[in-house]
């Protein structure tokens, strides 16, 4: 974004945006000056039929009615009137909002999980093989167990970081849960959808629902890139943990 002859000048662009084939409003954390600089950005209200925007479909079967689609901004021209709050607060105020995005996306994710536990056990319960229902395995029962500790420990890592998140603004403890939910909601769905067979490979069945659970592992931030957060505060967790040198 540019100021030139007294307008906004702004171009750019972001895929996979939830909502843009429907949105009247985009708000765009715009890059006002080149370089990493944390007070670099700032907030931009952008009417969607404004000359030089496109918004385009993604291309995917996944997340139907989810509105998602790829946005691009050519030569976007805009008063100053519509920059949203103070200039160069922005990245402040989207890490904020980040934070206590991803404690409503934990909250997604043990309820996810924990209907397609629900549904799986029913499954389980009711498919006989050689006489005996697969709730009997021990096999299965072992795997299945396994995953309701996953859900049992990201549900109660949820209830122990929320406060931290939401009222202290800790980043770093967000972005553990963050890491924690992209990595126990796909092991926990792919097994469920394993243990319910084929059953699992209907319209809206257990195989559908982790392809688009995936979004939690991407959206908001990678669960790599989580990782590597996570290994940036170390120090942080391991004091939390009474891990002292």
């Amino acid at each position: 974004m540019a100021v030139r002859g007294g307008q906004l000048a702004l171009d750019g662009g972001k895929r996979w945006i939830t909502n843009a084939l429907g949105a009247g409003y985009l708000l765009v954390l715009a890059r006002q000056r080149p370089g990493r600089h944390f007070t670099g950005f700032s907030w931009v209200l952008v009417p969607a039929d404004t000359p030089g925007v496109t918004v385009t479909p993604a291309d995917t079967s996944l997340l139907a009615r989810s509105g998602t689609g790829h946005l691009r901004f050519d030569g976007v021209r805009l008063t100053p009137d519509h920059m949203v709050g103070r200039p160069g607060r922005a990245l402040a105020d989207f890490a904020r909002h980040m934070a206590t995005e991803r404690i409503a996306g934990a909250y997604w994710a043990v309820a996810l999980t924990s209907r397609v536990l629900r549904a799986t056990q029913d499954r389980l319960a009711h498919r006989v093989t050689d006489g005996r229902p697969l709730w009997q395995n021990p096999v299965v029962r072992r795997d299945f167990a396994a995953c309701l500790v996953r859900v049992t420990q990201l549900r109660a890592l949820l209830d122990t970081v929320t406060r931290r998140v939401t009222a202290d603004r800790d980043l770093a403890w967000a972005g553990l849960l963050k890491a924690a939910v992209g990595l126990e909601a796909d092991a926990v769905l792919s097994r469920c959808a394993e243990l319910q067979g084929a059953d699992g490979m209907a319209a809206g069945g257990a195989h559908r629902i982790r392809a688009e659970a995936a979004v939690l592992g991407i959206g908001g931030g990678a669960t790599d890139l989580m990782l590597a957060q996570v290994a940036d505060r170390a120090e942080t967790f391991l004091g939390v943990l009474g891990a002292h040198p």
